[in-house]
């Protein structure tokens, strides 16, 4: 970590949490952002649990080393422009984002620099510009294929830990990724649908059931594209719903409540595609799918 240089992009829930982590953090991570917004963030900062958090913008042409993209899936293909200035031919990207979908997206973008996978657990939420979190941060990171080097990983984990956030290397980092995509599969988009938190999953049969369902033609797809999940992995959701903070809430109910744009492409869409290609029916998402995007529309999102 010593001598890196860090750069964040996209303040909601789990980047302002990664800025308020550790006090110190955001003298450390600078901030890519444009126009009013970067205005008014450097002018104002953000509130992390209520403690003010200031944001130091990064500048063109600096070298930075390590790069968080931590945006919705809905709004990368404009951050992709947006960083673009940043990103030297050093520089690391280390997509914070939820699907399976991101560091792909950013390799295809950035083809000659090395993309580390990894997925997000955090307990956060974003009101206004204040950031509320809870004691769980952790990231889980790997490579796939030769999108970077193992020594690349291991100096992710480290600024990672050196920011107050737990890392782990994983073993299968594609296994890793697409189970936690099978339990978003159910657990987002039903208590989307549904408007609830944790809890009715935790004390109502009939409502993990309809999760499970989801997560099942995960398992299907993985299957047929070399993913090792099996169904031992949705049935363990019986146990696991019940670690679930009660009261938390999805990111996709979030998205729901707040009236913005879900990542519902980047769920149902994207099993529905790649269920296409490897011949595997998906009714059940392609149900959720049409009734999300139709939850959409009654609130204004096309």
């Amino acid at each position: 970590m010593e001598g890196k240089k860090l750069a964040l992009v996209g303040v909601g829930a789990v980047g302002g949490s990664l800025l308020g982590r550790k006090e110190g953090n955001d003298q450390i991570v600078s901030v890519i952002a444009q126009g009013d917004r970067a205005k008014r963030l450097e002018k104002e900062g953000i509130l992390v649990n209520k403690k003010p958090c200031q944001v130091h913008l990064a500048t063109a042409g600096d070298a930075i080393d390590l790069l968080f993209v931590a945006v919705k899936n809905t709004q990368l293909d404009e951050v992709k422009k947006e960083i673009a200035p940043f990103v030297g031919k050093e520089t690391v990207l280390l997509p914070l984002m939820n699907g399976i979908t991101a560091a792909r997206t950013l390799k295809e973008a950035f083809p000659q620099n090395e993309v580390v996978t990894a997925l997000v657990y955090v307990d956060a939420v974003k009101e206004g510009k204040d950031v509320f979190c809870g004691e769980e941060y952790l990231v889980q990171l790997g490579s796939q294929g030769d999108d970077c080097r193992a020594e690349t990983v291991e100096m992710a984990a480290e600024c990672l830990e050196k920011l107050g956030i737990e890392s782990k290397i994983a073993e299968d980092i594609q296994r890793t990724l697409w189970l936690k995509w099978m339990v978003n599969m159910g657990m987002n988009q039903v208590s989307a649908l549904m408007e609830v938190p944790f809890a009715p999953f935790q004390k109502i049969p009939a409502l993990l059931e309809a999760a499970k369902m989801a997560m099942e033609e995960v398992v299907a797809v993985a299957k047929e594209a070399g993913v090792d999940l099996t169904m031992d992995d949705v049935w363990a959701m019986d146990e696991k719903i019940h670690g679930f903070e009660p009261e938390a809430t999805s990111s996709m109910l979030q998205d729901v409540a707040a009236k913005r744009k879900t990542e519902v492409e980047f769920f149902a869409g994207e099993l529905m595609r790649l269920g296409k290609q490897y011949g595997v029916a998906t009714p059940y998402n392609a149900l959720l799918y049409q009734l999300l995007r139709a939850k959409e529309g009654l609130y204004g999102v096309e």
